[in-house]
């Protein structure tokens, strides 16, 4: 009888942090958008709108976007398969910070291009995050294979509450979407879900929305 007491009140005690650790304060919520160039948005048919929503969403909520490109230089040492496969998709006239297909608002962070999958293998991102106060990060961008799963995966053993929003992102193949939103990322991020469910989750944390 006791052990099935401290069971249920273990689940309850699981199931309120679990409410609470699901909520997303605008002022500690950030979506990073990766690989979203002109050229890449529009080699991946149907990201565009759903994107261009996205922002719109996070606009009136007055969440950050942090704007990441894979580009530049390769490095030379032996690339990953996965940086070989960007570096042969990306042209390297879109590989330009001033190429975004939308504009970047007052609070939004655009950081240099980077080489790496991952958004957090260079630069000060982890620095600026922690400085704003950052719990949840939300991604989504052009390559649900490649660098969305990677800085997902990053972020997630960073101590990030981290959501990829399916609608979202592009991949490699329409095998390789599914096979990452539905297989891989599952078991590396704490949610994948559309964009509208999100906002949904979004809107009941920020009532004055």
């Amino acid at each position: 009888m006791l052990s099935v007491l401290l069971d249920s009140f273990s689940k309850m005690i699981v199931s309120r942090a679990m409410k609470s650790y699901r909520s997303f304060p605008a002022e500690k919520t950030a979506v990073l958008l990766l690989d979203t160039q002109a050229s890449h948005v529009e080699y991946l048919s149907g990201l565009h709108p759903n994107l261009t929503n996205l922002l719109d969403m996070c606009k009136a909520a007055g969440i950050p976007i942090v704007y990441s490109d894979f580009g530049g230089l390769a490095p030379s040492n032996r690339l990953s398969p996965g940086v070989e496969r960007l570096y042969s998709l990306f042209d390297a006239q879109y590989s330009k910070p001033d190429q975004h297909v939308w504009p970047v608002n007052d609070n939004d962070i655009v950081l240099s291009l980077r080489t790496t999958l991952s958004v957090f293998m260079e630069g000060d991102l982890l620095k600026q995050l922690e400085e704003l106060g950052i719990e949840h990060l939300v991604f989504a961008g052009g390559f649900a294979d490649l660098s969305v799963e990677s800085s997902a995966r990053h972020a997630s053993e960073l101590g990030f509450h981290t959501t990829v929003l399916a609608d979202c992102c592009g991949a490699t193949s329409r095998q390789n979407h599914k096979a990452s939103l539905e297989v891989t990322l599952p078991r590396l991020v704490h949610e994948v879900c559309t964009s509208l469910d999100w906002f949904e989750a979004v809107k009941k944390s920020n009532p004055n929305l």
